[in-house]
């Protein structure tokens, strides 16, 4: 609830600056009239419990207080650094509150404004003191600073049209943008109702008539208003500014799409905007009512979406028993459409049968204002309409199929236009209003596209498009002057160059009928924010972990403090043999190892007794015995192993002597290093860019949205979108995890975390986490600043960013980076386990009921060939709900919220194996991924992305057989089918 009764004078004139002058979709045309009754300020507070006359009585007495007894009100406006100049674009005008005043008092006064004299009776009345004359001068001096500002400010402000001040020198702008006055305001609402115009433009031929009939309702001055606007529309002005910008089709935009005076099904005014949103589920629409405030009293009632989509952050669901089911909001939107609940504007499209759609910024469809209508392909259309729709509208080229709304149908592919009276009068579309001709401003936007920072994100495979209604030509004008004309596609929108844009850019749109308007936009090709946005409730996301499911909030595979079990190091290691030249595959027959990290060599014995032996023969092949001494003798020594220098000393003139006998039967090594660093694509930081300023600035990614990012920056396939989005995930770049109360799937990039561990020679570190490179290079920072050594691996994939991975020998030199770098320090559990215990969802007790539908996958697994013949696999799905999947062989089962353990149970109850061994140190993924908390242990351990390498196989390195050895354990023990046994055994008794 808002606060306003504590607000001061500056909280006020912030919220009427942001409330009169504020950008907001389907406003962007200039301000011409303000509209300053005491319902109009209680949707400034924001507050739909206020009352009315207690608000403006509220701000009246802030104003008088903050003037103070020695000042007047124009003395007060005045009084700031730059007066009488505007003030700098970076300070908000302290002055806003005093113009506002000055309209109250001309909507305020006496029948008819007869004279200077009894406004300025009004303004001293309200004002509570002196006004002295001297001071009204500077009246206008301030109408037009603040005009000035606002033009300074247009991308987020709308431009302020200073009216012709008339006779009135002095209080003429404020007389004139005072309009209408209450009476006459609610008095159209009223008008405009009755005739089921609002909630869109409404046609102006008949708003002329609705008003020409009820003209003696109205005052003198609104009178006047409309006779100069219909005069001018008679005299064909239907193009001209001057009937766009028109006061009197202001105040009609104002009471037809804000629904001024108009409540919502019987239960008052709210200051909430409504707006219906619309998933595609299995190709049909599904809508659902959302709104940008907070509303608790009333048979409506909101909450919180999942994510946020832009401004609409709440669902709009009945007061009333279940209405937080997740069915609520899908449940609502239907009701709005069989008219059940009545929401002026939504439901004006419902009474007229025709529902536009056009995709929002947040990607969904949404309702179309009515600057849009033209921009509109896709409509929910009442039965009667839609052979009507499709003759006038489609082309040949529409398409109507079922929808799951009763008595609606939906279209595609429709180019909706505005048409003459006379055009629809005869047919099945009369009454359809938002069809009819208006006055309309064109209004270009910017659609599709990514927001990053200030701007646009300016990388070519996601820039946004141009839509406009009635452009003949635009013209895109860049920082240096450079001229372009745009291209216009068949759909009719307007596509920008296909290349990166970098910098501000201004749009000359030039109009078909007359007349230009302009559109300014900055692209940035660097994503600065490293924050993300979670969701509140992250126990409330469902995401993979060990034999069943957890959620967001869950830590595996991280801990706080740090585990006393040791993991193997994963670095570039050489094994020698004794004779010279000889590389081996392990240390088990080796005399040496030599381990290569970060650039530098360290060597040690590893088995002192073939060291000793060194030297004694050597292979044929010099390169390779070259190679074999250049390792041992330029590498520093272990500091584990104090005997190395000194044993390597009474081996060197030995091993570099050329009378060695030649060892025959040694077949040279084919795994004589760790895997080397791959280049890593370079679209690869391009979608991690676009991915950062997608989570920066809402909470999560949809799904979908992702697939297509994927698609069209890196040029893959679905199937290889899902792997790379599989490698991301077990990287610790991402997670994607389901909403439990609805049916959505999103992805949440992961803030950076330092991972450490234990090793045989100390400790090691990985960074999970996306990192974009001012994070990257600050890590580099403060490793160099506390002595510690790393490197960047990119080992299996070139599809993955490369993986921060460090070496040292304190564990005070991890906390000193993660001070240094912002970066939180959490430690591996390596008891892999104990990953298990986190699981929220184990598959094991009944399955959730009710879902409607279930259907048999024959085809489940990674791989092909799999003879699943002996279970049933079962997809179940449910609208508002997670899907799940069921399996079950005999009297065993068991279910998952996540595919992938449903695939390990599957192919646990076929007794197959999901990984295969391969080169001894890496794992392929042949019928399932591993889980993900295990995999994210690899990745951390190895230091590397597992992902698709060059063979077109999925791969995890593992550092050791055994290590391999060790997870195929674990596997085998958590997916045991004796586990469902005994539980089905326990269920029975």
């Amino acid at each position: 609830m808002s606060d306003w009764r504590n607000w001061q004078l500056p909280d006020w004139n912030e919220r009427l600056l942001v409330h009169f002058f504020g950008r907001r979709p389907g406003e962007d045309a200039p301000v011409v009239a303000l509209l300053t009754t005491p319902e109009e300020l209680a949707r400034v507070a924001g507050d739909v419990t206020a009352d009315p006359s207690e608000v403006r009585d509220r701000f009246l007495a802030r104003l008088r207080e903050a003037i103070g007894p020695n000042r007047s009100l124009f003395d007060d406006a005045a009084n700031y650094q730059h007066w009488p100049k505007p003030p700098p674009p970076d300070r908000v005008p302290r002055f806003v509150s005093h113009l506002i005043f000055s309209c109250i008092a001309a909507s305020e006064s006496s029948e008819e404004l007869a004279s200077e004299g009894s406004y300025l009776l009004r303004l001293r009345e309200l004002a509570g003191g002196t006004l002295p004359d001297y001071t009204l001068q500077w009246l206008p001096r301030l109408w037009a600073n603040l005009a000035a500002w606002l033009a300074a400010n247009a991308r987020q402000f709308r431009a302020l049209r200073l009216p012709d001040p008339g006779g009135y020198t002095r209080i003429g702008y404020s007389v004139k943008l005072a309009f209408p006055d209450r009476r006459d305001q609610r008095v159209l609402s009223e008008v405009l109702g009755r005739a089921g115009l609002q909630g869109h433009e409404p046609p102006v031929a008949k708003v002329i008539a609705l008003v020409a009939a009820s003209r003696g309702q109205f005052r003198q001055a609104f009178q006047q208003a409309f006779d100069d606007f219909r005069s001018g529309f008679a005299n064909g002005a239907h193009e001209a500014r001057e009937i766009h910008e028109h006061r009197f089709w202001s105040a009609v935009r104002d009471a037809a799409l804000r629904g001024r005076g108009a409540a919502v099904d019987g239960e008052g005014e709210h200051s909430s905007l409504y707006q219906l949103l619309c998933e595609e589920q299995d190709d049909r629409l599904h809508l659902f009512l959302v709104t940008d405030e907070a509303i608790a009293e009333g048979r409506l009632r909101t909450t919180e979406l999942p994510v946020t989509f832009d401004r609409w952050r709440y669902a709009v669901i009945e007061n009333k028993e279940a209405a937080d089911a997740p069915e609520g909001a899908y449940a609502t939107a239907r009701d709005v459409l069989t008219g059940r609940i009545a929401i002026p504007r939504l439901s004006s499209h419902v009474a007229q049968g025709l529902v536009p759609l056009v995709e929002g910024v947040h990607g969904c469809l949404e309702l179309a204002g009515p600057e849009q209508l033209e921009q509109s392909r896709t409509v929910l259309a009442r039965e009667e309409r839609a052979k009507a729709l499709i003759t006038h509208f489609g082309k040949g080229r529409a398409r109507s199929n079922p929808s799951v709304y009763r008595g609606w149908v939906e279209l595609r592919g429709l180019e909706l236009r505005r048409l003459s009276t006379e055009s629809l009068e005869e047919t099945t579309l009369v009454g359809c209003w938002q069809l009819y001709d208006s006055v309309v401003r064109p209004a270009a936007r910017l659609q599709g596209g990514v927001r990053a920072d200030d701007g646009w994100l300016g990388f070519r495979e996601i820039l946004p498009h141009i839509t406009v209604s009635g452009a003949s030509e635009i013209v895109m004008i860049g920082g240096d002057g450079r001229r372009e004309t745009l291209r216009k596609d068949e759909e009719g929108v307007w596509q920008l160059p296909v290349r990166d844009l970098e910098g501000e850019f201004q749009f000359e749109i030039s109009l078909e009928a007359s007349g230009t308007i302009g559109l300014s936009a900055r692209f940035n090709r660097v994503v600065a924010g490293q924050d993300v946005r979670l969701p509140d409730q992250l126990d409330a996301w469902i995401l993979e972990g060990l034999g069943g499911t957890t959620t967001l909030a869950g830590a595996a595979p991280l801990r706080v403090t740090p585990s006393s079990v040791r993991a193997p190091t994963v670095d570039l290691t050489f094994h020698l043999g004794p004779v010279v030249g000889e590389f081996l595959d392990g240390p088990e027959h080796a005399a040496w190892s030599v381990s290569r990290f970060a650039g530098k060599s360290m060597g040690a014995r590893c088995r002192p007794d073939l060291a000793e032996a060194s030297g004694i023969a050597r292979v044929p092949d010099i390169s390779a015995r070259r190679r074999w001494r250049q390792l041992l003798f330029n590498c520093r020594p272990d500091p584990s192993d104090e005997g190395f220098n000194s044993a390597r000393s009474r081996i060197r003139q030995r091993v570099v002597s050329t009378k060695l006998p030649t060892a025959e039967g040694i077949a040279p090594s084919t795994q004589t290093a760790a895997p080397r660093n791959l280049a890593v694509a370079v679209e690869v930081d391009r979608l991690l860019a676009i991915a950062a300023a997608r989570a920066g600035g809402r909470t999560g990614i949809p799904f979908w949205e992702w697939s297509n990012h994927v698609e069209r920056v890196m040029g893959l396939s679905r199937e290889r979108m899902r792997a790379l989005t599989r490698s991301w995930a077990e990287a610790g770049i991402l997670d994607v995890a389901f909403y439990a109360r609805w049916r959505h799937r999103s992805v949440f990039l992961r803030s950076p975390t330092l991972v450490g561990f234990r090793t045989e020679k100390g400790f090691a570190a990985t960074i999970l986490g996306f990192l974009l490179p001012t994070t990257r290079r600050g890590v580099q920072l403060a490793a160099r600043q506390v002595g510690v050594e790393l490197e960047e691996r990119a080992h299996v994939t070139t599809l993955a960013p490369a993986i921060i991975t460090m070496r040292c020998s304190r564990q005070a030199q991890l906390e000193a980076i993660s001070k240094s770098a912002g970066i939180p320090l959490r430690w591996l559990e390596l008891e892999t386990v104990r990953y298990a215990e986190q699981c929220r969802h184990d598959g094991l007790g009944p399955a959730p009921q009710n879902y409607d539908e279930r259907t048999r996958w024959a085809r489940w697994s990674l791989g092909p060939g799999l003879d699943a013949s002996g279970i049933s696999f079962t997809h179940c799905v449910r609208a508002g709900c997670p899907d799940y999947w069921h399996v079950e062989d005999g009297d065993r089962s068991v279910w998952s919220f996540d595919l992938n353990t449903a695939r390990l149970w599957g192919l646990a109850m076929l007794r197959q194996k999901p990984l295969a061994e391969a080169d001894g140190a890496h794992l392929m993924a042949e019928q399932a991924f591993l889980p993900l908390p295990m995999a994210r242990c690899l990745a951390i351990i190895n230091g590397t992305a597992p992902g698709v390498g060059g063979d077109g196989r999925y791969r995890y390195p593992c550092a050791s057989a055994a290590l391999s050895r060790s997870i195929s354990s674990v596997l085998e023990s958590i997916f045991d089918p004796q586990r469902l046994h005994r539980h089905a055994q326990v269920m029975m008794g």
